[in-house]
């Protein structure tokens, strides 16, 4: 006769191996999450600055500049306004810390008024993204290094 089912020492075994499994996996879950969420915040912030950038393009002349005012204190993120009308509210995730808490003003060319560098950085990694506003062109760009730094 065939005995069926696992005794209780084949039971304990798997869960141990599931739980050495697990207890390996779960960190790098975590730091994949906040990765992206900085990934997506610097990609966000990025895309509105174009928006913005087309939005005084079009309007053309006759109109207001646009400004978006970063906050770098808790809840971190940015508002765009047109006068004092709030166009757009973005708050950033939790694990993502602003460092800039200057504006970003738009002319009616849709260029910016100054350039500027605005660091975003996850609280759980340690890591920086850098979105990067040229002067004059406008130019919006992403990059892991401060345009101070020289890429190793």
């Amino acid at each position: 006769m065939r005995q069926q089912g696992v005794t209780l020492l084949e039971l304990v075994i798997c869960i141990g191996v599931f739980g050495i499994i697990a207890s390996t996996a779960i960190p790098k879950l975590g730091q994949s999450l906040a990765r992206q969420e900085l990934d997506g915040a610097s990609q966000q912030l990025a895309a509105d600055i174009r928006w913005l950038q087309q939005v005084s393009i079009n309007l053309g002349s006759g109109t207001t500049s646009y400004i978006m005012k970063l906050n770098c204190s808790e809840p971190y993120g940015y508002d765009v306004t047109n006068q004092t009308q709030v166009i757009k509210k973005v708050t950033f995730p939790s694990s993502v810390m602003l460092s800039s808490s200057s504006s970003i003003i738009f002319g009616l060319s849709g260029a910016p008024l100054i350039g500027q560098t605005v660091m975003l950085k996850s609280i759980k990694l340690n890591t920086k993204k850098y979105v990067i506003l040229a002067p004059v062109t406008g130019r919006v760009r992403i990059s892991d290094f401060a345009p101070w730094q020289a890429e190793e």
